[in-house]
């Protein structure tokens, strides 16, 4: 079985939608712990291919919440993992803080070469979108092991295998949506739909404007998570959204 730990400071205060992307940003960075940048292809080694092939078949996340940078600090170091510092744009007055974290799911962390780009260096804004639907009431915890679980399933499709089985593999067109999501600092955001039939639509509206999306069930709660995309080309989908 593979186990994806997330650990998340339930001190800040922070609403739903912005741990949701917390802890989805705590899964990505996990991943891209392992993933090795070549020019314009990202390669993920084929070993740590098969547990991500495993977690998607099967995903285990659990959460554990803690309520001090330390307490946070000190589960991650000695779990080898990666933790998740936020910016403060829209949370936390401005101020760096470190939010949540990850680790398990791969076998080893922390071997990949892919750069992490500073943030703002591309002025296309690309964004991936974590929607829920309202149906049911949104728990904390549902909401972050939802986002890990549906950021890793959406990369997982992004991948294919190399003709050398060595590797799966990702291209990085510097025209690409996804390109300009790292450089503009991997943005999410967390948006909702008043109920299900709404989020199996806006999955429809999202495959006619051809961005992928995975809808992934927790107990009943349904949440729709966006590849990245240019955030002008589906603005129009987006924009009646609420934010949660």
């Amino acid at each position: 079985m593979t186990i994806l730990t997330l650990v998340m400071r339930n001190d800040l205060n922070m609403r739903t939608g912005k741990m949701a992307a917390q802890a989805a940003h705590a899964a990505m960075k996990l991943f891209f712990s392992q993933v090795d940048q070549d020019l314009n292809t990202l390669s993920l080694p084929i070993h740590q291919y098969e547990a991500l092939n495993n977690f998607v078949a099967r995903p285990v996340v659990h959460v554990e919440f803690v309520s001090s940078e330390q307490a946070l600090l000190e589960i991650i170091d000695r779990h080898n993992g990666q933790t998740v510092i936020d910016n403060g744009f829209t949370e936390f007055k401005g101020v760096q803080t470190f939010t949540c974290g990850a680790f398990g799911l791969f076998n080893k962390e922390g071997k990949g070469t892919a750069k992490l780009i500073e943030l703002g260096q591309s002025g296309i804004k690309s964004r991936q979108y974590l929607i829920f639907s309202r149906k049911s009431k949104l728990k904390k915890d549902a909401v972050c092991q939802m986002a890990a679980i549906g950021c890793l399933s959406q990369f997982f499709k992004l991948l294919t295998i190399s003709s050398d089985l060595n590797t799966a593999e990702c291209s990085l067109d510097e025209a690409s949506a996804l390109y300009h999501w790292m450089l503009n600092g991997y943005g999410k955001i967390g948006l909702s739909v008043p109920d299900d039939d709404s989020l199996v639509e806006l999955a429809e509206q999202f495959a006619d404007n051809w961005v992928s999306t995975t809808i992934t069930d927790h107990d009943g709660m349904l949440m729709l998570t966006t590849e990245p995309a240019f955030v002008s080309e589906v603005e129009h989908l987006t924009h009646a959204l609420k934010l949660i």
